[in-house]
């Protein structure tokens, strides 16, 4: 009988043990469909922020990028949902050259935001997708921009304004360039390779630890 008794003991705390397991992972669940939840709320309201047209909503639009640059932190899985929103964000939004060859405003504030959250990721959570590469930004206002380290590959960049960008050792490989002015743009480690520079004809002069271009 005491033998019985025991294997009844052992067998009761190995059930408890079973259903403690079965309700830690139900738990679990419960609190990852949670946070699956608080991130998709948190990611729909941040779009809607960027759906916010007109000067009297920039600070709306900010908080949906900055939102946006948050919720990629805390969910590195939704990253390249993310990057994708804000490169069609930057390309359908960003002032273009109307009077060639320069914009009448510098970078606007929610453009510069968003291609500073591009910069700062960290590329090795895109799971192998490149949403920034070949961004098509023919005749962008990006003057005095803040483009360092930035990933333009292939980017279509003809006629855009970088006068005075900080572009110091972005990536603009294959990207086009034709009629862009680059007066005052820091060039410095850019990588230009693949650049068809024969199309065009550039002076390059080096002044004061900066590198100018000009076209002739």
């Amino acid at each position: 009988m005491q033998a019985v008794s025991t294997l009844i003991t052992a067998f009761t705390a190995i059930g408890a043990l079973v259903f403690t397991g079965l309700s830690l992972n139900a738990t679990r669940d419960q609190v990852e469909v949670a946070q699956q939840g608080q991130y998709t709320d948190r990611y729909t309201k941040a779009v809607e922020q960027l759906d916010q047209t007109g000067p009297e909503h920039l600070q709306t639009r900010l908080g949906g990028i900055y939102a946006l640059q948050r919720l990629a932190i805390d969910s590195p899985r939704d990253q390249p949902t993310i990057i994708n929103v804000l490169v069609t964000f930057i390309i359908s939004t960003i002032h273009r050259v109307v009077d060639p060859p320069s914009c009448a405003e510098p970078t606007a504030p929610d453009t510069q935001a968003a291609l500073t959250v591009l910069i700062e990721r960290d590329r090795k959570l895109d799971a192998g997708t490149t949403p920034d590469h070949g961004m098509r930004l023919p005749g962008a206002c990006l003057s005095s921009g803040q483009l360092r380290h930035a990933y333009l590959s292939g980017a279509d960049l003809d006629g855009a304004d970088l006068l005075d960008t900080d572009l110091g050792a972005a990536v603009l490989n294959a990207a086009l360039l034709d009629d862009a002015n680059l007066l005052g743009a820091n060039l410095r480690g850019t990588d230009l390779r693949g650049r068809n520079w024969a199309m065009r004809t550039w002076a390059w002069r080096h002044w004061a630890g900066r590198i100018y271009a000009k076209q002739t």
